[in-house]
Formats: C-alpha cells, sequence, structure tokens
C-alpha cells in the first residue's frame, strides 16, 4: 500500500512538471514572438519606425508594452542596419501619362512652392556645400571630368530645360500610418486622403532624433515623422534616418514613395539612356540636360519599376518617364535621384560613386545637391 502510495505522489510530480513546463514554453512564445495575436493586442500599433516603418507608441503603455517596444526597437534598428534601406524623388505635377506642359504648369501651389531650409547640424557643415569633409576620395572618373560643360551654345535641335520641377507630385503621409497593411499598399491601392503635399528640405527638422517625435505623436510631430522618411536619405547622408549630409557615400537624394508611384523629369531634356542593374540603380533613366547657357546636367532617376520612356524622347518638365519601384540594390520602394555635371557623352556616361566620402569641393566637380539644383532652376530659364 505505501509502495502503491509513493508511485502515485511520483506520477503526480512527473505530470505536474510536464504541465509546468507547457505554461512556460507557452508564455516563452508569447513573449518572444512578434507574430503571435497576444502581440497584436498588446501592441494595437508598431512602436517604431526605422527607414521605412511608421512609428507609434499606444497612449499609457503599461510597462510590460514598454519592455516589448524596447526589444522589437532594437531588433528592428539592427535590421534596419544590415539591409542599408534606401527610399526617392519628386514631381510637381499631377504626372498624368505624356502629361503636356500645360498641366504641368497648373499644378498644386503646395507642391509647386517647396521650401529649401538647408541649416548647418554642426559647424563643418555649410549651407553653401562650401565646407569640408574630414575624408577624401578617390575618384572613379576620368580626372579630365570639369565641373562646368565648355560647350558655349546650346544646339538648336535639342529641347529646352524650361524649369526645374519635382518628379513626384505628393508624398504618402508617412507619419499617420501605423500598420503595415497601411504603409506596404502600393500608389493604385492608396486613396487621395493618404497623400499630403511635398514637405520642405529642411534639415534642422530632418535630423530631430525619431524617438524624440515618435515619444509625443502631435500632428505636427506626424508631419516631421512624414518630412524624415520621405527625405530618407539625404544628399551624401547615411541610411540612418536622423543623419545629416556628408556623412557617408550617397551622391544623391532617396525619397521614399509607395510602389508604382508616377516618376516626372526633372526639367525638359533628352532621355540618353535606360539601364537595368541589378547591383545597383536596377532600372534607371537617365536624362541630359541643356541650359541656355551652355552648361548640361545628367539627372539619373533609379530602382524603377518601369520606364515608359524610349532612349531618344525629348520629353518636358514633369513629364512622365516611369514608376518607382525596388529593382536593383534597394529593400524598400523609393526613387533615386542624382544630378551630374556631364562632359562626356551622354549615353556612356560613367555615373559618379566614389569609394570613399569626398569634401564638398570635390564632390561638387561631378555632382550636385537635387535640392539646391531644383531650387535654383526652378523658374522658367529661357
Amino acid at each position: 500500500m505505501v509502495t502503491n502510495i509513493h508511485t502515485l505522489t511520483d506520477k503526480t510530480r512527473f505530470y505536474a512538471r510536464i504541465f509546468l513546463w507547457g505554461v512556460g514554453i507557452g508564455i516563452f512564445l508569447q513573449v518572444s514572438l512578434q507574430s503571435t495575436q497576444f502581440h497584436a493586442r498588446l501592441l494595437q500599433q508598431p512602436i517604431f519606425v526605422a527607414s521605412r516603418n511608421a512609428v507609434s507608441v499606444t497612449p499609457k503603455p503599461s510597462l510590460r508594452q514598454q519592455r516589448l517596444a524596447q526589444r522589437i526597437l532594437r531588433r528592428t534598428l539592427r535590421a534596419a542596419k544590415r539591409q542599408t534601406v534606401r527610399s526617392t524623388v519628386v514631381a510637381d505635377t499631377s504626372l498624368r501619362p505624356a502629361a503636356p506642359l500645360e498641366e504641368a504648369s497648373s499644378s498644386s501651389q503646395a507642391s509647386q512652392d517647396i521650401t529649401l531650409i538647408i541649416e548647418p547640424t554642426s559647424s563643418s557643415l555649410s549651407s553653401s556645400y562650401s565646407s569640408s569633409s574630414s575624408s577624401s576620395s578617390s575618384s572613379p572618373r576620368s580626372s579630365s571630368l570639369s565641373s562646368k560643360a565648355s560647350t558655349s551654345s546650346v544646339s538648336t535641335d535639342f529641347p529646352p530645360f524650361i524649369r526645374a520641377v519635382f518628379p513626384v507630385s505628393q508624398t504618402p503621409d508617412w507619419g499617420k500610418m501605423r500598420t503595415p497593411k497601411e504603409w506596404d499598399r502600393t500608389y493604385s491601392e492608396m486613396n487621395a486622403s493618404d497623400f499630403v503635399a511635398i514637405p520642405a528640405y529642411n534639415l534642422h527638422t530632418l535630423t530631430i532624433p525619431m524617438r524624440t517625435l515618435s515619444s509625443d505623436l502631435t500632428p505636427d510631430n506626424m508631419a516631421k515623422i512624414t518630412a524624415k522618411l520621405f527625405y530618407s536619405t539625404r544628399y551624401f547622408g547615411s541610411y540612418d534616418v536622423d543623419s545629416p549630409e556628408f556623412r557617408a557615400v550617397h551622391p544623391g537624394l532617396d525619397l521614399k514613395v509607395a510602389e508604382g508611384t508616377p516618376v516626372g523629369a526633372i526639367g525638359g531634356g533628352k532621355v540618353a539612356a535606360i539601364r537595368n542593374d541589378d547591383s545597383s540603380f536596377g532600372v534607371h533613366v537617365l536624362i541630359e540636360h541643356i541650359m541656355p547657357d551652355g552648361e548640361r546636367w545628367l539627372s539619373l532617376y533609379g530602382h524603377l519599376q518601369t520606364a515608359t520612356v524610349h532612349v531618344g524622347d525629348t520629353v518636358l518638365p514633369g513629364q512622365l518617364i516611369g514608376r518607382s519601384g525596388s529593382t536593383g540594390n534597394s529593400t524598400a520602394p523609393h526613387l533615386h535621384l542624382q544630378i551630374e555635371h556631364l562632359n562626356d557623352d551622354a549615353a556612356t556616361h560613367q555615373i559618379y560613386w566614389p569609394s570613399s566620402l569626398p569634401t564638398a569641393a570635390e564632390a561638387a566637380r561631378y555632382v550636385i545637391s537635387p535640392m539646391v539644383f531644383l531650387e535654383k532652376y526652378k523658374r522658367t530659364t529661357e
């Protein structure tokens, strides 16, 4: 009888241990896996936007929510750092297919009057881009390429530049979006209420830490989040969304847009080349522009989903040239805009991408900040 009692007790303890182990494993899985329904209830919205997702903290989060949010934040930031996420470009027309100039000139006033505010975030950065960076560059381009074109007059058969416009007309209001279901939609899946006018390029705003903005989601802070994500990688900026300019090798501007967003030419010109390179810009269009003083420029539109023009086509400011995508070396839909001085053949032109971070003066020999270019030539050049 005593033996039977001991046997029963041992069995009870054994099954109790199994039960407790099961409960423990279940709790561990619910706490550690972000995709469970438990987390969907606990975190009503994503906690932090790292490069491409939107930031949100639920009102008065509990201590448990805060700890879980920090855990997800750390994982998201590590993943974003590994991915080196990019983003995209802009225009001031509605960008209907082959939009004529008359439509471009009737675009919304909010998009046309984009304010360029470049404020130094440190003593080493000048608003005129005349300061130096700490590192030097060995340019892959021929040393014979100078910053100014030698052409003294414009060919009579070359289309006029007319004026500079942004290549996209609006941006999704990223700061208000809370779930992947919202921010992963394509351009055609979004509604008019999902878009806002192109925000100002203000380095003071763009370098406010995302943590600061996401801790207090006022309408003003959500608008700033939209601006930070839209101008997600600045001119020679790093892939950290809080980065200023001249911090990394990125001689263009990435603007985050929805996949399939219509992209327009930044000014009148001729399509010089259409290329597809999986290791760099994916599907990209190169357009040559000649200014009234004979200066030649080349604009590059990278990571397109499709190109809607052909080599040799002439384009007007804001005319549709393609739709944004994530082709090439890209992890999220965006448009890479790069504007280069052109002194060689546009069709065989070697894109400037230095092996190390150049000084502002060195970079100016080959490229110009897209925002500075668009601001400089936004008025009619004829």
